[in-house]
């Protein structure tokens, strides 16, 4: 007779699996709302004109240029992926490439602000 069966029905049931992309955009809304409305308003401001200036640009070079500055800081650094999320859905900027990150090494998207009617004319 063996122990092994009984010792595994002694187990809790396993937990429901997650989507990791799901949790992933959950976690990275609650920074955003976390970090509240004045850092969201102020680094969508910064994304726009930063680009605008720059031309392309990736995430973590915004992020830098943006933590130099004296505006509302977030909690973590996740609170501007909210941002970037929201100005890509909006048709704002558009991911033109990628780029390795010169501080981590993994692949980045290089943003850009999207051209409307008015600015090709």
């Amino acid at each position: 007779m063996s122990i092994q069966p009984a010792l595994f029905a002694q187990l809790p049931p396993q937990p429901p699996m997650v989507d990791p992309l799901e949790r992933r955009k959950k976690l990275r809304d609650e920074c955003l709302k976390r970090a509240g409305e004045a850092f969201r308003r102020s680094f969508t401001e910064f994304v726009i004109v930063y680009l605008t200036i720059n031309g392309r640009a990736t995430g973590e070079q915004i992020r830098e240029a943006y933590a130099g500055t004296s505006e509302p800081q977030p909690h973590k650094w996740q609170a501007a992926g909210g941002v970037y999320a929201k100005l890509r859905r909006d048709g704002k900027v558009h991911e033109v490439g990628r780029e390795n990150s010169r501080i981590y090494g993994n692949g980045l998207p290089v943003l850009e602000l999207a051209r409307t009617d008015e600015s090709s004319n």
